[in-house]
């Protein structure tokens, strides 16, 4: 359904795209950012005023387009859903779906069959390049506005290095991998990780209560009716044992260099250059694992930022949940990634 907005009040036109409705209905939906575009309207020049006046204009109301959706969303397994491109690429649980048509009779035309295949191999890597080429084709696409900033020169984004190699033998970087293989029942689940020590929501906080003190006792006996709850203390309510060691033995800043550091010298630590990019240097990431048949979006944890040498490090983990016999979700540790 479309309408012409009315030219005479300002308007506003918001809606809410078809992967929003579906991240509402899932209890997911989480607006952090807000941005604006000005691809349904045109410029152009006038004598007097400097542009012609826009008021005068027809404009339909919004409606939900492909470039809507840039980010590739997964299920709680790492399973890619479907996503909207201009590649007619077809992604259904990880998987890369091509359609066949094919005429039902020889001599005469009377309808056709549709067959339905998974690609595999290398058709399927060539095809995974494109559906993550229209990710950034769907954010171009929505024509961005943005704030050009006159004192910092470089407004552009680029990588020094497009493209980083980690060669994984017998010997490196794990020289004896019968000492790093374990069963994913016997490992430490999300709550016990120490990688999600220093994120508030695995926090280990004992269950605390409020009681009245002296002074809030003696504003009681004056008046009954008066009490200050900024006038009490908190107290315990029992002696809990956290589960892991996330509360007791955190995860430091000089446990997480020293590892980088051991990685660096041994070859598996590699350094990226991002220049040019912007002041604040925003950037958005999604990361996949790819294989000859499917395709799986990887989990990230956001461990936070903090100062080493003089610089702040923002550290982040990726890899992947895995679910145990339990029914318990357990993150396995892939690399790191740090900026600084």
């Amino acid at each position: 359904m479309s309408g012409i907005l009315d030219n005479k009040s300002r308007v506003l036109d918001t809606i809410v795209t078809q992967e929003g409705r579906k991240q509402i209905a899932s209890g997911k939906l989480q607006i952090k950012y807000v941005s604006f575009t000005d691809a349904s309207t045109y410029y152009a020049a006038d004598l007097i005023s400097g542009s012609v006046d826009a008021t005068t204009r027809i404009y339909l109301e919004q409606c939900s387009l492909p470039q809507d959706q840039i980010t590739l969303e997964a299920d709680d397994s790492g399973r890619l859903q479907p996503f909207k491109n201009n590649e007619n690429v077809t992604v259904k649980n990880g998987q890369i779906l091509a359609y066949s048509f094919s005429a039902s009779t020889s001599s005469i035309i009377s309808g056709s069959d549709q067959k339905m295949i998974f690609l595999r191999g290398d058709e399927f890597a060539s095809t995974a390049g494109a559906l993550l080429d229209s990710s950034i084709d769907n954010f171009n696409k929505l024509r961005l506005i943005g704030t050009k900033d006159h004192l910092f020169e470089d407004d552009g984004f680029g990588f020094g290095n497009s493209n980083i190699e980690f060669v994984i033998n017998n010997n490196r970087p794990i020289s004896d991998a019968t000492h790093y293989a374990e069963n994913i029942n016997h490992l430490e689940s999300l709550f016990n990780d120490v990688k999600l020590s220093n994120v508030k929501n695995f926090m280990f906080l004992p269950p605390v209560n409020k009681h009245n003190d002296s002074t809030l006792l003696q504003q009681q006996a004056i008046n009954s009716v008066l009490r200050d709850h900024r006038q009490t203390s908190r107290i315990q309510l029992g002696h809990y044992k956290p589960w892991g060691r996330t509360h007791v033995h955190k995860l430091s800043a000089r446990q997480i260099e020293h590892e980088l550091e051991h990685f660096e010298r041994t070859g598996f630590s590699k350094l990226i250059m991002i220049d040019p990019t912007s002041k604040n240097n925003n950037i958005t990431g999604q990361f996949f694992e790819i294989n000859h048949h499917t395709m799986n979006k990887l989990d990230v944890i956001d461990f936070g930022k903090y100062e080493w040498h003089g610089s702040i490090h923002h550290v982040f983990f990726i890899g992947k949940v895995m679910t145990d016999q339990n029914n318990t979700h357990t993150f396995i540790h892939i690399f790191t990634l740090v900026f600084g």
